[in-house]
């Protein structure tokens, strides 16, 4: 499609519901697409939907329930694009955005706090952010425990760390929905890392017990 406006998207859509034909392949890059418009679009149907750089293989995400982008860097209004699909389609199983392991993070700040307020609200179980696994299977559960141990912390995804319990706490500014356990055992943490996480633990209540390595603190006595 070339870039439209809503009321031209509209002229769209009358001709896509009127269609006899079944598609595999729809381009909506350049358009103003809400998150109204991606209800309409016959998303179970297509294979492959794509909107700028950003392709999707919905088939994929259907057979599989799960979604890998791998390597593709993604600014926040991508991520809102993917995840208003991710909300249509259906995705509960796994999903990789951002950087492998072990490499360098490639997502915007933005763009992770996003994604972070998706997977509190959402089912996926299991997410690879920027490198970094989150077993949203623990941190839903009745321990309420979000984990990295043993996984390569560097400065900068320690920063990513900080960007994901933004939005997986997120509830209002004010009052976070705060959970019980962030385990971070097993690493060599630098200075940089160490201020950071001390940041976290006491600038709000966002956990209860900080675990590193042998060492459980209970974050709200100290800060009593």
């Amino acid at each position: 499609c070339p870039p439209m406006l809503p009321a031209q998207m509209t002229v769209v859509f009358s001709f896509l519901d009127g269609s006899q034909w079944p598609l595999e392949f729809l381009d909506i890059t350049g358009t103003q697409c809400t998150d109204e418009d991606l209800k309409r679009l016959p998303l179970n149907a297509l294979r492959l939907l794509k909107f700028g750089e950003l392709e999707l293989k919905l088939g994929d995400i259907r057979d599989r329930d799960e979604l890998n982008l791998e390597g593709q860097a993604l600014d926040e209004g991508q991520a809102r694009f993917l995840l208003s699909v991710l909300n249509s389609v259906g995705c509960t199983n796994f999903l990789h955005l951002g950087a492998p392991a072990g490499q360098k993070p490639i997502l915007s700040a933005s763009a992770v706090f996003v994604v972070a307020k998706y997977l509190q609200e959402g089912s996926i179980a299991v997410a690879l952010i920027d490198g970094l696994e989150v077993d949203l299977r623990l941190f839903r559960g009745e321990l309420r425990t979000l984990t990295f141990s043993k996984q390569k912390i560097d400065d900068h995804h320690m920063a990513v760390i900080a960007k994901l319990i933004d939005g997986l706490t997120w509830k209002n500014k004010a009052e976070p929905q705060a959970f019980e356990v962030l385990d971070i055992t097993g690493h060599q943490l630098s200075e940089a890392s160490l201020r950071k996480l001390v940041e976290l633990a006491f600038d709000r209540k966002l956990f209860r017990i900080l675990r590193l390595d042998s060492l459980s603190f209970n974050v709200w006595k100290l800060r009593e």
